[in-house]
């Protein structure tokens, strides 16, 4: 272990002088008026850019897209479940016209804005085959495909912490 020189404990002391002489002199400078304007200026900037009736602070979005598609002109029994702590949804329907496609917004100002989404649907009578896909923010992040009357097409995507 090295013991501080006579060089280093004046260093150290000098430095602490220069941090007093630097918040002597700040105080004595917040009572001239340079610096007053100055913390003025930028304080009714910052307020006056929040209290702006025109412009509105926006939270970003976060985009799910859901899209059914078959060999058929309807699908039988679509489900979406969007679940979120604040912008959470789900959508029912006993038929819908194919291709399909619903979108939805979560919005982003929570800890953890989206939880997961889940899509499904029926191949009706008439058909052979439905598929469901799940897009985030125009990425493709699941899919799904059943074929044979009656079977189900499922897709989902759960929050994942670390890579995905």
């Amino acid at each position: 272990m090295r013991t501080p020189t006579r060089h280093t404990l004046l260093g150290a002391a000098g430095a602490a002088a220069l941090a007093v002489t630097a918040l002597t002199t700040l105080t004595t400078l917040t009572g001239c008026s340079i610096v007053d304007g100055v913390v003025q200026g930028v304080s009714s900037g910052v307020s006056g850019a929040f209290s702006d009736p025109n412009v509105e602070p926006t939270e970003p979005d976060i985009v799910i897209e859901v899209r059914f598609e078959g060999d058929t002109d309807t699908g039988s029994s679509a489900r979406v479940d969007v679940d979120s702590p604040t912008s959470g949804t789900s959508y029912r329907e006993d038929s819908v016209e194919l291709p399909f496609s619903k979108e939805f917004r979560i919005t982003a100002d929570a800890f953890l804005p989206f939880r997961g989404v889940t899509a499904s649907i029926e191949v009706p009578e008439a058909g052979k085959s439905v598929s469901c896909e799940i897009l985030i923010d125009d990425h493709k992040v699941a899919s799904g495909t059943a074929t044979g009357s009656g079977s189900r097409a499922e897709c989902e995507r759960r929050l994942r912490l670390g890579p995905s």
